[in-house]
């Protein structure tokens, strides 16, 4: 009897350490951050941790002792139970598993298996990676993005390392290169392009980007491409910097300004014929300011009115002009600054610095900005004094042969 006792009480308390350590088991499993499910051989799940439920929102009897293919898409089951068969630690899966409401999420899985009493217990260890999927697919559809960039902007993109080597380029870029696909200059240098004089300068130039870290932005390069057209470009160079700072490289884009160049320089043909025509012309020619001011004049305009370039700045051509010709001057001025009319042509007389009277013939238009606001107006002047002292002799004359012809009819009358 006593031997039996022994062997009650012995077993006892294997069954007290043996809940113990099963209690210990639990605890370790509810403790830990991710979801564990406990299946037997047949995929039965025979325990679930807290987070599990909280994971798949389901109660816990709706788990228990339910097949595991509850929460494995039909999809991913297959390849999960070859994995069941041969579980290890080292062994990852990733899928995606369903919750309660139908919805499905992405799941990491790790694996290990034991054996107690009731038989093969697989353990699945689930961790939720919704946030890192979502985080791989943003960088993976900025990829995509800034690869539909490159690929599609006419300006040339190029990468390179510390060495000045090609690590990526556009499309663009590669065409300007001579190379059909942009793989075929990595690991290449300008030199291996570009002419050599020119090329020095860019390693030169990227040499310096590297050792001091300060871009280039809009710089301005004449650069001959191999396709035999002579090319303006404005490029921008930047140091691309690891997560410690370090320069690993630069990037840089370059725009073809070669059309804003060749329209740049006939602006300025432009701009220089007309001034060659303005100061030069035979006629008076002068920019006057909206206020009456004498911005510009030419020459003749001075010759005219017998001041100089200098004294007509400050003055306006309200205080040359006749007082019985200014308000009708004014009042053309007002129709052309309310778009009443294009130009208009009047004669009239200016005040020559020497006290007398000029007659001018005066043609005037006004200059408007794109948006249509008047910026200035034109002005043409030519010297008619010697015509005007022509027709007023004239009509003395014609005065006074008048006079002598009715004279003589009345002389003869009597």
């Amino acid at each position: 009897m006593i031997e039996l006792a022994e062997v009650k009480q012995a077993l006892q308390e294997q069954i007290v350490q043996r809940k113990r350590a099963e209690n210990r088991f639990r605890n370790l499993l509810e403790s830990m951050p991710d979801a564990v499910i406990l299946v037997d051989s047949d995929c039965k799940i025979t325990f679930v941790n807290g987070q599990s439920v909280a994971l798949l929102g389901y109660a816990l009897p709706e788990l228990l002792d339910h097949s595991l293919e509850l929460i494995i898409p039909e999809r991913f089951r297959t390849s999960y139970l070859a994995h069941l068969q041969h579980p290890t630690m080292d062994s990852e899966f990733e899928l995606y598993i369903r919750r309660k409401d139908g919805s499905e999420f992405p799941v990491e899985v790790k694996f290990s298996s034991f054996q107690n009493e009731d038989g093969i217990r697989i353990a699945n260890y689930i961790r939720d990676i919704t946030k890192q999927v979502k985080t791989v697919e943003a960088l993976a559809e900025e990829r995509r993005l800034l690869h539909a960039l490159m690929d599609n902007v006419p300006d040339l993109i190029y990468f390179k390392d510390r060495e000045s080597r090609f690590t990526r380029i556009n499309r663009a870029h590669a065409l300007m290169l001579g190379v059909n696909d942009p793989e075929e200059a990595l690991g290449k240098k300008d030199p291996d392009f570009q002419d050599s004089e020119l090329s020095k300068v860019f390693l030169a130039e990227e040499a310096q980007i590297i050792t001091t870290g300060r871009s280039v932005v809009n710089r301005e390069e004449f650069n001959p491409t191999r396709d035999g057209i002579l090319r303006w470009f404005s490029t921008t160079k930047v140091p691309i910097k690891d997560s410690k700072g370090n320069i690993t490289g630069i990037v840089g884009i370059t725009h073809d300004i070669t059309r804003l160049k060749q329209t740049e320089e006939a602006l300025l043909n432009s701009e220089e014929q007309f001034h060659s025509t303005f100061i030069y012309a035979a006629i008076g020619m002068a920019l006057v300011g909206l206020d009456g001011r004498w911005l510009l004049v030419n020459k003749a305009v001075c010759d005219i009115v017998g001041y100089s370039e200098l004294e007509l700045s400050s003055k306006s051509f309200q205080e040359l002009t006749h007082p019985d010709d200014l308000n009708t001057d004014l009042k053309y001025l007002s129709q052309l600054l309310a778009g009443e009319i294009e130009s208009y042509q009047m004669e009239k007389r200016y005040f020559h610095k020497q006290g007398h009277e000029v007659w001018v013939l005066l043609s005037v238009s006004l200059v408007r900005d794109s948006e249509g606001i008047p910026l200035h107006f034109i002005s043409q002047i030519q010297d008619i004094t010697e015509r005007k002292r022509t027709e007023a002799a004239l009509k003395t004359r014609m005065e006074e042969e008048h006079a002598f012809q009715t004279a003589l009819k009345l002389d003869f009358v009597h």
